[in-house]
């Protein structure tokens, strides 16, 4: 049998590792064995804790993954359209009547 030879950091020691324990469970990565090594040392309720991480800290992430999205496609749109408003003698396109 292969053994691994990952080597799983995971833990609540100081805050560079547990930033790093959220994060392998938000993107659900070896969060079930980050789980069950909690329930054995801690307590077995910790399993509401996982599971509320895991479902308001995936629904945030993801919430802000389209407003970053959003937000640049915006930029992009109003960068696009930045030289119609400077260089147009139209009074149309001047007035903000432009599809921009």
């Amino acid at each position: 049998m292969e053994q691994s030879t990952a080597v799983n950091e995971a833990g609540w020691d100081n805050m560079g590792t547990s930033a790093l324990t959220i994060q392998q469970i938000l993107t659900t990565t070896g969060w079930d064995f980050i789980m069950y090594r909690a329930m054995d040392t801690a307590s077995p309720f910790a399993v509401i804790y996982f599971l509320m991480v895991l479902l308001i800290g995936t629904y945030l992430l993801m919430n802000l993954i389209v407003a970053v999205r959003g937000l640049q496609e915006r930029v992009a749109l109003s960068e696009a359209c930045f030289p119609l408003i400077l260089f147009s003698s139209d009074w149309q396109i001047q007035q903000g009547m432009f599809p921009c």
